[in-house]
């Protein structure tokens, strides 16, 4: 797998990749995702279950214009985006990152108004 580097963000195919390939890897038993503590309490708060956040990194589409590069990190985040996770239309920021081998970090994840289109 490649990492990006800073100033150069991993093309939006390659995170979809990425991110489904992990996705299927979680639900096999493999220790691959790590949900910060920020994503678990935006994930309580917003009803967002683990099984749920696993369908946007499987089913998800990479959402252009959102990535961000972390200083603290050197390295960016992404956002994916599922129209159809039971009903709602949840977005969910991931980091590709190197911690004891290549990881899937949850950065946190978000219900998208439907009347809005913001993120809630």
């Amino acid at each position: 797998m490649t990492k990006s580097k800073k100033g150069f963000p991993l093309n939006p195919e390659v995170v979809e990749e990425i991110a489904r390939d992990y996705s299927l890897r979680a639900q096999k038993g493999e220790d691959v995702i790590i949900f910060t503590e920020h994503a678990d309490e935006q994930m309580d708060e917003r009803n967002i279950s683990k099984k749920q956040v696993l369908q946007v990194l499987e089913f998800g589409r990479f959402v252009k214009g959102q990535e961000r590069f972390s200083e603290e990190e050197n390295d960016y985040s992404y956002l994916l985006r599922d129209h159809y996770v039971d009903d709602r239309d949840i977005a969910v920021a991931i980091a590709i990152i190197d911690a004891d081998g290549q990881k899937v970090l949850i950065v946190t994840a978000m219900i998208i108004d439907p009347q809005t289109g913001k993120f809630i």
